[in-house]
């Protein structure tokens, strides 16, 4: 089963509940935040695949920005799953 959702950290809401894989995106590779902090809601789950109590969760950088149209060090990204 495949869950959608935008704050990665919220998979710790999950628990209890199993997924093949869960998809999020919010932390925009840390957008021009750089390795000082990251956005609300990420928590240590900043880009990538993580292993969880809930399944396999994926990070996605995205191609927007939020809140100023600046990309620092944090190039766009586009993934694509063969499932």
């Amino acid at each position: 089963m495949l869950f959608l959702m935008h704050y990665p950290a919220r998979v710790e809401h999950l628990r209890g509940q199993t997924f093949d894989l869960v998809l999020a995106g919010h932390s925009h590779d840390r957008q021009f935040y750089g390795p000082i902090m990251v956005p609300f809601g990420v928590g240590p789950y900043d880009l990538g695949m993580f292993k969880t109590e809930v399944g396999r969760l994926y990070v996605n950088a995205g191609i927007g920005w939020y809140p100023v149209p600046i990309r620092f060090n944090c190039r766009p990204e586009i993934t694509a799953f063969e499932i």
